[in-house]
């Protein structure tokens, strides 16, 4: 997976993935949640706490979310479906 977000510590401030993660259907909300902890490593608590924005989202963080909802062509932050680039 290519990573298009800049590396640095800034946050992101209010994004959520929330909506777009739960309009998924459980099995694929799994394998979603499989990909974010892997490229994160973030901890089950600390996952929860990104998505309903407790702990705000860095812009590497954000730009692994962003690229992990494209592959299943949905944008992570409105929930719409987006067309594939080709």
């Amino acid at each position: 997976m290519e990573n298009k977000a800049n590396n640095n510590t800034e946050n992101t401030g209010e994004r959520s993935f929330a909506k777009a993660y739960e309009d998924f259907h459980p099995i694929v909300r799994k394998e979603i949640y499989n990909k974010i902890m892997g490229w994160t490593g973030w901890s089950r608590m600390t996952f929860y706490n990104k998505k309903n924005q407790v702990y705000p989202l860095r812009p590497l963080e954000a730009g692994i979310i962003e690229q992990i909802f494209l592959d299943y062509g949905v944008n992570a932050w409105t929930g719409k479906e987006v067309e594939a680039e080709v």
